[in-house]
């Protein structure tokens, strides 16, 4: 069984999705803007996109 967690945030039409056991969350596409703009990838880390 998987647990995860389905969050909004501002700017976001679609929800965000975090799953336990994985690394990242899940933003879809037409949102990835608005997640990364209110939460930027850290300088030393690769940016990973993963659409819905």
């Amino acid at each position: 069984m998987r647990a995860y967690i389905d969050f909004s945030f501002p700017g976001g039409r679609w929800p965000g999705r975090f799953v336990f056991g994985e690394e990242g969350f899940r933003v879809h596409g037409d949102d990835l803007h608005a997640f990364r703009a209110l939460y930027p990838p850290p300088a030393d880390e690769a940016a990973t996109t993963e659409a819905a």
